[in-house]
């Protein structure tokens, strides 16, 4: 019986919801076409590629019933992209996150991957050839001082300047003087920053606590025994919890598995690594993230396909490894909101990990010291929860103390530090140790204005307050990265008192180094760690062997709360402790105490005690005297009792829809459209919010007004795929399926 391929088209003109077509499998490619294969098929009468995602057969009788022609598979440009498990998990995230699979699929598969076979045009003839249009004779001779006699079509376009290229290749292909064929590309050299040499040192044993054993041998029973699939382990700061996921690797790789392990920031990668390396220094490590360049993501890929033992260490895309024979996924600080994409389709590694864990049979292990609210919640319900209350050498969590800041003020104290912190600060640089400074603002000042008549600097394209930068002595637009110089004269009034308020990590800087100048100074935010090897310049500063007599102070952002461990930190100060509790985000208190504590958790993880100082204007706050005690179980206690009271998370199930336009009353009026058709269609009890412009209303010179959907499951969230075609709406509609911010 004839065999049939469904084809995913790769091709930008087709808008339709309709991407999948039929071809018949040739007799000359019977046994070679596969699922996860790249085709070469013809799509109406242009030249295509596609991605086989199914194969069936199907009789002669039917073909011949059919009121089409069935074209057949040109040619297979690429063997083995993916698995038919990978295909299963893209076409559930499509299906979730309304989101077409050729944008889900393309959006994940590296730039230049698809590209290894590229399409040339060919000269058929050598003999004198008449009766040929200026155009085509232009195309024939170029050719034919090729000495293959063949050119790619950006080639022949970049020197011929001809508009109607395509009508005229068409034209030559018909008069059989021309034809398109395709050429394999060269080989790529593989990279080391993709895969990490295979070393000979000799491995480190994992030693394990009577209580690390005890939740290990729980992991590895149910591992064996396919009881469980999903755990949660919640470790106090500096509890252990990696050694433990490091010995559940140690037994999945000598099953001849697969290992991902999901980590919330690339910075953290690297410290990792070198960690990793020691007790597997006979295993293949990849690292996976979005600082890599496009041939090291396609050699990772690759390397992912051969169905080998090995790690891959990444951010939130390395979910979608194509790993065939996955065995286990970890995802380390699973609270964090790095997991979950800010671009459509907005999808959230987690909750990816759990549906890809039930498709390839691995299991999930997730860990943090401050569990999202969700998942503590489902973990209590399921009986999928491990707990470490202490740390790993049973020393104790760092002492916090709170400074408020009003009273420094009122005692005459102007500066950025308490004279608590400046004093704690001090005996750290005496005594040659480390401390970590967090202030969760970039650049130098929070926005800059006109003392004379309070003019504001905003941004054209967005509706915020720029930031100034001392570097370069700009402002930045922190949601667009627009570039303004700062002007000497107030556009408004032409003052020249123009000054920045407020202070970010760029400021704070000029102060430790002014206040402290006998001590090494290090910055970490994402100016830093977005350069390439920033956050390697800046692990090594801070470990490198000659720095051991050093007295340092890192100071930054989120960043430096995020899994680092360091030795000598004894001090971990938190400037306007406070600031994360205003945004209008129902998760706004869950993500402040969670920040604070993991900052505090950087403080004393050795022999060495320590000390953590939380300034704030806000010392009676409940969530900043809980994060003080390290008091998770206080914190989940209070916030669940919110969250059910005003129905969010975990109760219910969130869709937010975004719509956004050039023309402001454009935006207004379509979104009131989309209201009302949600609102006639309802088929069960969902509640509205909205509509209302966006906290931040202009993005990018775009307006945006947004609704909030509420519901008990996400069922009715699916009449939302059709909204933009019903409607006929112009502007940009973006749905984004469990939001977790509402800016």
């Amino acid at each position: 019986m004839p065999l049939i391929a469904k084809v995913l088209i790769d091709s930008n003109s087709n808008k339709s919801f309709k991407q999948i077509f039929d071809y018949k499998i040739a007799e000359n490619l019977l046994g070679q076409v596969f699922i996860g294969n790249l085709v070469s098929v013809n799509f109406g009468i242009k030249p295509c590629r596609g991605f086989v995602i199914d194969i069936y057969k199907i009789s002669s009788d039917e073909i011949q019933a059919l009121d089409y022609e069935l074209k057949e598979i040109k040619s297979i440009l690429r063997n083995n992209l993916f698995s038919e498990n990978f295909l299963k998990l893209f076409s559930w995230v499509s299906e979730f996150y309304i989101s077409d699979l050729l944008t889900s699929l393309k959006g994940i598969l590296p730039t230049g991957l698809l590209e290894k076979h590229e399409e040339k045009i060919k000269l058929l003839i050598n003999k004198e050839i008449t009766k040929l249009s200026p155009l085509e004779m232009q195309v024939v001779e170029l050719l034919k001082k090729s000495h293959s006699k063949s050119l790619s079509l950006n080639f022949i376009k970049s020197k011929t300047k001809i508009k109607s290229l395509s009508r005229i290749i068409k034209n030559l292909e018909n008069k059989n003087i021309i034809e398109k064929i395709s050429i394999e590309k060269k080989k790529r050299k593989s990279l080391k920053e993709a895969i990490k040499a295979i070393e000979t040192n000799p491995k480190q044993i994992i030693n394990l606590s009577p209580k690390q054993s005890e939740i290990f041998e729980k992991l590895k029973q149910a591992y064996i025994n396919k009881i469980e699939s999903t755990f949660l382990i919640r470790g106090v700061t500096g509890s252990g919890k990696t050694e433990i996921y490091f010995k559940l690797i140690e037994e999945v790789l000598e099953q001849g598995k697969q290992v991902i392990f999901l980590l919330p920031e690339i910075s953290l990668s690297i410290q990792l690594l070198e960690r990793m390396k020691k007790y597997f220094p006979q295993e293949k490590i990849l690292l996976w993230h979005s600082n890599l360049a496009d041939s090291e993501r396609i050699n990772s890929w690759e390397e992912c396909i051969k169905d080998q033992p090995l790690i891959i260490l990444g951010a939130r895309s390395a979910i979608f490894a194509p790993l065939p024979n996955l065995g286990l996924i970890i995802i380390d600080e699973e609270h964090d909101s790095s997991y979950k994409s800010s671009k459509a389709p907005f999808y959230d590694a987690r909750v990816i990990a759990e549906k890809r864990s039930q498709i390839d049979s691995a299991m999930l292990v997730y860990g943090s010291a401050t569990p999202s609210v969700a998942n503590y919640h489902k973990a209590l319900e399921n009986n999928s929860l491990l707990t470490l209350e202490e740390r790993f050498h049973k020393n104790p969590l760092p002492l916090v103390k709170i400074i408020d800041m009003r009273q420094e003020l009122q005692e005459g104290n102007r500066s950025i530090f308490s004279r608590e912190l400046r004093k704690e600060i001090q005996g750290c640089i005496n005594r040659r140790e480390q401390v970590i400074l967090l202030l969760n603002r970039r650049g130098y000042s929070n926005y800059v204005f006109c003392r004379d008549c309070g003019f504001t600097f905003f941004c054209e394209q967005c509706s915020v307050a720029l930031i100034y930068h001392l570097d370069g002595n700009i402002m930045i637009c922190h949601h667009c990265a627009k570039i303004y110089e700062l002007t000497e004269y107030c556009p408004e009034c032409k003052s020249k008192r123009i000054k920045g308020s407020g202070f970010g990590t760029q400021k704070l800087e000029e102060e430790v180094k002014r206040n402290f100048a006998d001590t090494e100074v290090i910055r970490l935010d994402r100016d830093v760690s977005s350069r390439r090897y920033g956050m390697k310049e800046v692990w090594d500063k801070l470990t490198d062997s000659s720095s051991q007599s050093k007295a340092q102070i890192l100071i930054g952002t989120q960043l430096v709360a995020k899994g680092i461990d360091l030795r000598r930190v004894t001090l971990v100060g938190v400037l306007q402790a406070e600031s994360g509790l205003y945004i209008p985000d129902y998760s706004a208190g869950e993500r402040t105490f969670q920040l604070l504590t993991q900052a505090a958790g950087r403080s004393g993880r050795s022999d060495l005690k320590g000390k953590v100082i939380f300034q704030t204007y806000a010392p009676d706050n409940n969530i900043i005297k809980l994060a003080s005690k390290h008091d998770y179980l206080g914190f989940y206690k209070n916030e669940i009792k919110e969250r059910k009271k005003h129905f969010y998370p975990p109760f219910s199930k969130l869709a937010k829809i975004v719509l956004s336009s050039e023309d402001e009353d454009s935006a207004q009026k379509e979104i009131t459209l989309v209201f009302d058709y949600i609102k006639e269609n309802l088929d069960k009890e969902v509640i509205i919010l909205g509509p209302a412009p966006c906290p931040i209303k202009k993005l990018q010179n775009f307006y945006r007004w947004h609704i909030l959907l509420k519901s008990s499951d996400l069922e009715f969230f699916k009449i939302l795929e059709s909204l933009q075609i019903k409607l006929k709406i112009k502007s940009r509609l973006f749905v984004d399926i469990m939001p977790l911010n509402f800016s």
